[in-house]
């Protein structure tokens, strides 16, 4: 299953850059925020698109940072795209906007600028903390994505005619990339490794030194060795 994750993952960034082409051309007739908005999505999509052929014609020989830099930027562009147009739809429906819809705004702005933030310095970092942070922004995010669909900008929830598929299949590709990006945990940092504990030093036994024995002094001669000896 891993390995066709890892097939699809370059064709999913391709489609995905596409989708997010088209669904963004037509702002380039808007003025304002809109058009700097849709200017901005046609350059990201033209990321998404070069990345996945540049992974196609070339994923085996790019080294592993490379990949991990790919990987960085490809989970947080998206969010960051949503995060423009998200304050710019909150800017333009002010008016507009119930109590839902600004739940449902606050939600997605702090989830999307979040997890744009975040899981590069997780990566970067690594530290499981971030890491931990920047999986719980995504969750959020996803939930501001299905959020955004169910409801309009005035809060209210739109009925299944209603519903912008191409929308949902260019979120459904992003939440895709996402789960095949986002590691389940960081490599662990390289431990010190712990000094050897040095040999101990060999106690040396001395020989017990040998117990001097007190010199014998000669006995001295008594009378009856005197009287044999002729003295």
């Amino acid at each position: 299953m891993k390995r066709i994750s890892e097939i699809v993952k370059p064709f999913i960034s391709i489609i995905f850059g596409a989708l997010l082409l088209l669904l963004y051309l037509n702002w380039l007739q808007y003025s304002g925020t809109f058009l700097a908005a849709g200017i901005i999505a046609i350059v990201f999509a033209a990321y998404y698109i070069g990345i996945g052929v540049t992974l196609v014609l070339a994923g085996d020989k790019l080294s592993a940072q490379a990949k991990k830099v790919v990987s960085a930027v490809s989970v947080s562009l998206f969010p960051l795209l949503m995060f423009l147009i998200f304050l710019f739809t909150v800017i333009a429906s002010t008016k507009y906007m119930g109590p839902t819809a600004w739940v449902i705004a606050i939600i997605s702005l702090v989830a999307s600028i979040g997890l744009a933030v975040s899981y590069p310095l997780a990566l970067a970092i690594k530290e499981k903390v971030l890491f931990k942070i920047a999986s719980l922004f995504a969750a959020v995010f996803l939930l501001a994505l299905l959020l955004n669909v169910l409801f309009d900008a005035s809060g209210n929830p739109i009925g299944l005619g209603a519903v912008n598929i191409l929308e949902v299949v260019i979120y459904g590709a992003y939440v895709f990339l996402l789960l095949n990006s986002i590691p389940r945990e960081l490599p662990a940092a390289e431990a010190p490794k712990a000094e050897e504990p040095a040999p101990e030093e060999e106690v040396k036994e001395e020989a017990p030194e040998a117990e001097e024995k007190p010199e014998e002094k000669p006995e001295e001669p008594t009378e009856d060795d005197k009287y044999k000896s002729g003295i």
